[in-house]
């Protein structure tokens, strides 16, 4: 698999914000800033800056994410690889992002 599939199954690589990232386009990183925000969780242009969940450049929320801990902590390749899969931990992700259960499934 590709190190731009998240351990939850959402393919990072496909991500506006890696994309941004990656391209260094600040008009990308504003539109995603814009997307992304909320009242709780305010993002600039300056916070978007994330080579996805793998790597050490991580977008803020994603350095919090309970799924990505978890995988780490139990030291899965991937959530489909984990004894308890699946946990209420990926409900959220499968919500926000449905492909992700289809990729997880794929790899069981």
């Amino acid at each position: 698999m590709s190190d731009k599939i998240a351990y939850c199954g959402i393919d990072c690589g496909a991500c506006p914000a890696l994309i941004a990232t990656v391209n260094n386009d600040l008009v990308a990183k504003e539109k995603v800033a814009n997307e992304w925000s909320s009242e709780e969780f305010h993002l600039s242009p300056k916070d978007v800056n994330c080579l996805g969940c793998r790597s050490d450049t991580l977008i803020s929320f994603a350095k919090a994410c309970p799924t990505r801990l978890c995988a780490m902590e139990r030291e899965v390749e991937y959530c489909a690889f984990c004894k308890d899969y699946v946990c209420d931990k990926l409900e959220p992700v499968f919500k926000m992002c449905p492909d992700a259960k289809d990729t997880l499934e794929k790899m069981r």
